[in-house]
């Protein structure tokens, strides 16, 4: 070996050397600060519930199920996460993915979430318990509105050849099958042109980092369901008030896409105002108003409204009218239920995902003379609760 191979061999075993030293030394730092690192079990940035350390039993040692929990433990639990994962995520933007978690990043500022068809079975099951439910109440009239969502809306915001299922295509055989079910008590409100037409002036129907419309969105779909119902919604004044003006959604949070884009909520309060009471039924209170300043305050500020999704709510209001109605509901009507109190004495709002009682029963019980159904589409699609209470189930009120 000559000299210089020599002094070439050295350099690289010294380089080798150090390269293993601030590896051990970073395996010491890492397993020290996981021991004196404060354990947190939410996310605020994520919206989530973190893992914690789970139980060792002999069952979840043999069926592999504490190795599971363990791995998401201490995926969970690592020091500086939330750094971590912005990092993740700029190395991402800089590798220019556009997808995650079902959700599509847009190049202007809007994250997308995913439509795909995996069951139209289910959905064609929850139409069905729709209709049969209000063949029962031929006398009442019912409004069927599937709100779509910015995967159709806002399709050409898509990343190009983005591989989505088409939520146009599926809306057009469900409205067809509603057609032919031939209920004279029934019309089903579309929204589709007017949100099209609203966006091609430049209004914003959907908030850009989150899933929900916003509330001038709700305030377009209010408009057009008061028409169908014969609402005197063009007489009404409504005072627009900004509430929140750095509001960052769930699809941020769901996708790890992390940006500097906020959006603002307003609340269109009717003028004059229309007193209302609502009473949050299985939870046993009742609050003034519609709109929850802890909601606002939390870590979605879309829980404004209500303060988020409960079983069953009643709201009365001043209205000078005998009409009350019963709402079925996803996270969507929340944003537009207070410009229907103006026109109504009550409103039931159901949310069948965590409603426990008889819907029947409610449904004579509460003198209701309007019905409505109000979802977002890929809610719509993709949950089965509301199929669930139409059939039946124990009356629990």
């Amino acid at each position: 070996m000559t000299e210089r191979e020599a002094r070439e061999r050295a350099r690289k075993l010294r380089f080798f050397r150090l390269l293993g030293i601030v590896f051990l030394m970073m395996i010491f730092l890492l397993s020290f600060l996981r021991l004196i690192w404060p354990r947190k079990a939410y996310s605020a940035q994520e919206r989530r519930t973190l893992a914690q350390l789970p139980e060792m039993t002999t069952e979840n040692l043999r069926n592999g199920t504490f190795s599971n929990a363990m791995e998401d433990y201490l995926a969970d639990q690592f020091p500086a996460r939330n750094v971590w994962v912005y990092l993740d995520d700029l190395r991402g933007r800089i590798m220019g993915e556009k997808y995650s978690q079902g959700v599509y990043r847009s190049g202007s500022s809007y994250l997308i979430e995913e439509f795909k068809r995996t069951d139209d079975a289910r959905a064609a099951k929850t139409t069905k318990a729709v209709l049969d439910y209000l063949r029962e109440y031929p006398d009442i009239p019912a409004y069927f509105m599937l709100v779509p969502n910015a995967s159709w809306i806002l399709k050409d915001k898509l990343p190009s050849g983005a591989p989505i299922d088409s939520e146009e295509d599926w809306y057009t055989s469900w409205a067809q099958e509603v057609k032919n079910a031939n209920l004279s008590n029934l019309k089903v409100v579309s929204l589709a042109s007017a949100f099209t037409e609203e966006t091609v002036q430049g209004k914003q129907i959907y908030y850009r980092t989150d899933h929900h419309w916003t509330t001038y969105g709700a305030y377009v779909g209010a408009k057009n369901l008061a028409a169908e119902m014969g609402l005197p919604f063009d007489t009404q004044e409504w005072k627009k008030v900004e509430v929140h003006n750095r509001f960052q959604g769930t699809l941020m949070s769901k996708s790890g896409f992390y940006s500097r884009t906020a959006d603002t909520i307003e609340l269109y309060l009717p003028d004059p105002d229309i007193e209302c009471v609502t009473a949050y039924k299985e939870q046993q209170k009742t609050l003034p108003g519609l709109y929850s300043s802890e909601g606002l305050a939390g870590d979605d500020p879309y829980e404004v409204f209500f303060g988020g999704n409960y079983p069953w709510l009643n709201i009365s209001t001043k209205a000078k009218t005998n009409r009350k109605l019963l709402i079925f509901k996803d996270s969507y009507a929340n944003a537009m239920i207070g410009f229907l109190c103006p026109f109504f004495s009550e409103i039931h709002v159901v949310d069948p995902r965590y409603y426990t009682g008889d819907i029947r029963t409610l449904t004579a019980s509460a003198g209701i003379t309007d019905i409505c159904f109000l979802y977002n589409i890929k809610t719509y699609y993709e949950d089965a609760s509301l199929s669930l209470i139409l059939e039946g189930g124990e009356a629990d009120e």
